[in-house]
């Protein structure tokens, strides 16, 4: 059977490793999308979203390397 686990990620971490919270359960990243001021349901149903600096998205298509990016989640497959 085939699960899902959660990254969130952060832009401005000074350590790339410490950037990355990993393997969160589905419960536990809807918990954090409060927190962190993302969209859990886009992760849940799309795979991926970010956060933004001003906690809108200024646009349609937005890029992870865009300068008001502050991180983001993603679902990881795992079996």
């Amino acid at each position: 059977m085939e699960q899902a686990a959660y990254t969130i990620w952060f832009s401005d971490s000074p350590n790339h490793q410490d950037g990355y919270l990993e393997n969160i359960s589905e419960e536990k990243m809807i918990e954090l999308s409060d927190r962190y001021g993302f969209d859990a349901e886009e992760v849940i149903h799309f795979g991926e979203t970010y956060m933004w600096e001003e906690g809108v998205e200024p646009y349609m298509n937005p890029r992870p390397l865009s300068d008001d990016v502050v991180g983001g989640c993603y679902k990881v497959k795992k079996t």
